[in-house]
């Protein structure tokens, strides 16, 4: 590693070790990065029963000048979809998880998906799970991206 090791010992007192190490420098950044492209206004809807989980993507989403709004569960999700719609401000951008009482995320993509005022819309499934066990069934709810729980900011495809 291009460093030295070194130590000083004495019978009955011990021994001391030294060391230097040089490292490279740290690329990787803790600061919320902005996403790649310019997404400022997007209109995003966290779903999540996690009251932890939904703040921590609302925190770096908003961060991302992005317009979120949250859901707890699939009844209030589906609420607010067809609301926002109904406004003429609808949600571009739904990130779902996949486990949730009652209506776990691929049963809400299927109701998006069935609703002739939401389908289309860009979904993303959040799991603890790698997920690759319901990857045909994802495609072909519209689920674009599947992401595994916790959610790094650096693995959001936005």
């Amino acid at each position: 590693m291009g460093g030295q090791l070194a130590l000083n010992s004495e019978e009955g007192q011990g021994t001391e070790f030294h060391f230097e190490v040089e490292f490279g420098a740290d690329t990787s950044s803790t600061v919320l990065a902005a996403p790649p492209v310019s997404l400022r206004g997007l209109n995003v809807l966290v779903v999540d029963d996690n009251a932890t989980n939904r703040s921590i993507l609302e925190e770096i989403l908003s961060n991302w000048q992005l317009q979120v709004t949250s859901a707890e569960n699939a009844r209030t999700a589906l609420q607010v979809l067809v609301e926002t719609e109904a406004q003429g401000r609808p949600i571009q951008l739904v990130l779902l998880d996949m486990m949730m009482p009652e209506t776990d995320g691929l049963m809400l993509a299927e109701q998006i998906q069935n609703d002739v005022r939401l389908c289309g819309t860009p979904l993303i499934i959040l799991s603890s799970s790698s997920g690759q066990e319901h990857s045909d069934l994802c495609t072909s709810l519209g689920i674009v991206a599947q992401l595994r729980k916790p959610v790094k900011q650096t693995e959001l495809p936005i």
